[in-house]
């Protein structure tokens, strides 16, 4: 693999999986806050009690909410459906030679800050931005994803 490219593609995928831990940490943080716990038992369970005071000073989980717990479930299942796919094409045709590592590296960069920009209006209830946001991603990924073909036809 060319050393910028995978440089570039190690820096990517360090900072969109500290991104999907963060909207996870911020999901159960919205749910320390409004005790709308995902599996009912939680809030009942032994030793409830002392857990989630603890989570909850551990996530900060006081003052003014940032999003609802629905709009942060949606966020982290749209990052599960096009990150990973994304990150494998880039793997693989890295490690195969099949994407020029210039062009690649730059969609790499396109694709990672158009996923955190995502992520931010899509928190911020901003639609035209994280439309314009997720576009710039998948055309990213679209086109990493042509040119890994394009060396097989």
């Amino acid at each position: 693999m060319d050393e910028l490219y995978g440089q570039v593609l190690n820096f990517s995928a360090a900072v969109l999986g500290i991104k999907m831990v963060a909207i996870h940490l911020l999901t159960a943080r919205e749910r320390m806050m409004s005790k709308d716990f995902s599996q009912k038992e939680d809030a009942n369970a032994t030793g409830a009690s002392i857990s989630v005071p603890l989570f909850s000073m551990a996530l900060l989980a006081f003052g003014p909410s940032l999003a609802d717990t629905d709009r942060l479930e949606r966020i982290a299942l749209n990052n599960v459906v096009n990150e990973p796919y994304f990150l494998a094409v880039a793997v693989i045709g890295g490690l195969t030679g099949t994407i020029p590592p210039v062009t690649g590296a730059t969609l790499i960069t396109y694709f990672t800050y158009a996923r955190i920009a995502h992520n931010f209006f899509f928190v911020s209830k901003l639609t035209v931005p994280r439309a314009l946001t997720y576009t710039v991603g998948a055309f990213s990924a679209l086109g990493l994803s042509a040119l890994a073909l394009g060396a097989k036809f």
